[in-house]
């Protein structure tokens, strides 16, 4: 054997391995522990959103380790000095009872304390698809095209005074700028009129095979998103939800530009009620508001039970069919009917982390617009449930809120691709929003300035015609930075479903219509890398997902509009 104590020979092989040795290596552990224990403090107190790191969740095992054998060490000295004391004053009772706690920490000492192996849920995500491997169909103008504008300017809060949605923190003249060069981008146009004349004809052609624009008199459905408003319209707290400002440039656009009466508009989330920094802002435009109980001027939810949504999986419906016999819901969920109502649907959500599955999006967003049977009290039938109800269908990793419900690997069925699909969800869906203005890293939580935007707020709105695609670039955004703490598990499943929704890898028969089945909803892909951001049509592809990133870079007084995709360096608005 070497008389080196690092490297050491086999005396069967004759092979050299490292293997440490000598009274020094006792307090190898400790001093790693020690280490581990100040890198986490030093990294984690003054931004807590660290302790989901990677270098940190190696640290925190190691750190711990450290304090149980500080803690034994001490116990355990403690311990026999005190049995010890009782032993000479022949106290022997109590002296074994000293005795067993010194056995107890010396075990803590000697014994490796380890975390519980975490299942495939709890690990961070990692995508099954190499990047730029699209799958399903692009749908669109410009199939499978997503545009996002991004604007420092119209994000001025401090992050502590005031609220994020008071339009001295959210500036609404940028929001109206950004607004408008996203639905001209999305429509390929350089005006407003054109774009939206165009949005809507192309509706009305891929649906009803008409080539027409919108009609008097033609209601709109605008799913906004209230998660935090359980039951109070005077909710106003920071965090994020619908953000007043965009939805206000929306509609104003909706009522000035494409010339909808705003009575035949109606802004709703029916899992909760709509709050006034919504109504104050928007409810002056004369549209209507829905939510899960009336009042104050706003509609209650009713369910629309000519509209069944039939889910595809025979166990879910089982399991969701409210027991007892003569129940109105007759084993099946209904959207409200002013949603079944209208002729348009505009999907507009908030781009937020979700603790159950990693991201809420678009898709997610529709789980405030369906009743759920289990659901009583203040929301009547209409929250989504965490113990029963939809969560339990989608959801991807496990949480202390909800210990029981189990994962959604690859290949198997997701309740959201049905969502997508119903024809009164998506079947109408006139576009896809995703503001991400201020982004929270879960439902409930504040929001944060991202890494990855320069330790910025995102001040971003994203838009699309294709579901899947936006949904897919949004996640690209969360999986690429490290605050993200949510992002474990399969999360992007139901992605990989609804793009294949005419053949999933699940072999789900995707038919909530009971029409004969779906076809794909969009396209699926991720990005080449978090720098570029560029997808299969950026790079000249005939399919996958093309994003148009408008940036707002101020130049001589105007703005210089940016498409990744195809900028020949000219303002197509100059």
């Amino acid at each position: 054997m070497s008389n080196n104590r690092l490297w050491h020979v086999c005396p069967r092989t004759g092979k050299r391995f490292f293997s440490p040795s000598g009274p020094w290596c006792l307090w190898l552990l400790p001093i790693i522990g020690l280490v581990s224990l100040i890198w986490f403090l030093v990294r984690v107190v003054p931004k807590p959103t660290r302790a989901m790191y990677p270098c940190q969740r190696i640290a925190v095992p190691l750190a711990s380790s450290f304090i149980l054998w500080l803690m034994g060490t001490f116990v355990s000295a403690l311990a026999f000095r005190k049995a010890r004391h009782l032993l000479v004053k022949s106290r022997l009772v109590l002296a074994t009872i000293c005795l067993l706690f010194g056995v107890a920490g010396a075990w803590l000492m000697v014994t490796n304390i380890e975390d519980t192996p975490a299942g495939a849920a709890d690990l961070p995500f990692v995508p099954s698809d190499a990047p730029l491997t699209p799958v399903g169909e692009g749908k669109g103008i410009f199939p499978g095209r997503v545009v996002w504008v991004r604007d420092t300017d119209a994000t001025k809060w401090n992050g502590s005074s005031g609220k994020w949605h008071d339009d001295a923190n959210t500036d609404q003249a940028v929001i109206n700028e950004m607004v408008s060069k996203a639905i001209c981008q999305i429509a390929g146009t350089t005006n407003e009129v054109a774009a939206w004349e165009e949005i809507f004809r192309y509706f009305n052609r891929t649906k009803d095979g008409i080539d027409v624009g919108y009609m008097p008199g033609e209601k709109i459905a605008i799913k906004i998103n209230q998660v935090e408003a359980w039951i109070s319209v005077n909710w106003s707290t920071n965090q994020p939800t619908t953000s007043p400002q965009v939805l206000y440039a929306v509609l104003k656009q909706l009522i000035d530009v494409v010339g909808v009466n705003p009575s035949d508009i109606i802004c709703y989330d029916a899992s909760r009620v709509v709050t006034t920094m919504i109504t104050n802002k928007c409810g002056p435009l004369g549209v209507r508001f829905g939510g899960c109980r009336p009042g104050a001027g706003r509609e209650e939810a009713i369910e629309d039970f000519e509209e069944p949504i039939l889910f595809s999986n025979d166990p879910v419906n089982d399991y969701l069919a409210l027991p007892g016999p003569g129940s109105v819901y007759n084993g099946a969920y209904y959207a409200p009917k002013f949603v079944t109502e209208a002729k348009y649907f505009i999907n507009f959500s908030d781009m937020k982390g979700h603790s159950f599955c990693g991201v809420t999006l678009t898709a997610k967003n529709l789980f405030g617009s369906v009743a759920n049977p289990y659901s009583s009290g203040d929301t009547r039938h209409w929250s989504p449930g965490k113990d029963a109800g939809l969560h339990k269908f989608i959801k991807t990793q496990a949480s202390s809120m909800v210990p029981t419900l189990p994962a959604r690997p690859y290949g198997t069925y997701n309740i959201l691709v049905d969502l997508i699909g119903y024809r009164h969800f998506g079947g109408k869906t006139l576009l896809y929003f995703s503001t991400a203005l201020y982004v929270g890293m879960d439902f409930g939580a504040i929001p944060f300035k991202w890494d990855s935007f320069g330790n910025e707020w995102p001040a971003s709105i994203l838009v699309s015609q294709d579901p899947v695609a936006i949904d897919s670039v949004c996640v690209d955004f969360f999986h690429n930075d490290p605050d993200t703490l949510y992002m474990k598990g399969d999360v992007d499943n139901y992605l990989h479903e609804a793009a294949q929704a005419d053949d999933p890898p699940s072999g789900t028969i995707y038919d909530p219509n009971r029409d004969g089945g779906l076809s794909s909803l969009g396209t699926h892909e991720h990005w080449n890398n978090g720098t570029d951001k560029q997808y299969s049509r950026n790079l000249g592809a005939s399919e996958g997902i093309e994003l148009v990133q408008v940036r707002s870079d101020t130049v001589v007084g105007k703005h210089i509009f940016y498409n990744d995709s195809a900028w020949d360096g000219n303002d197509p608005a100059a």
